[in-house]
């Protein structure tokens, strides 16, 4: 049996976009990452939310740090 090194070999679109993020899952990231800063006012900031929905999209696909 072949082994499937990409997961892109399936034909099926199994990586989510951030634009396909819900609120609740970047306010999961909100709360991980430890920001005094409120969720409104962090997603106001490009920076910030670029980093929350990486953040969150890591966490959905089960990235973990080492």
């Amino acid at each position: 049996m072949r082994k499937i090194r990409n997961r892109n070999q399936l034909g099926l679109q199994l990586e989510t976009t951030a634009s396909e993020l819900t609120e609740e899952e970047l306010r999961v990231a909100h709360r991980c990452a430890g920001l005094q800063l409120p969720f409104e006012k962090a997603m106001d900031n490009p920076a910030l939310a670029i980093c929350l929905k990486n953040s969150a999209l890591a966490m959905k696909r089960g990235v973990t740090r080492r």
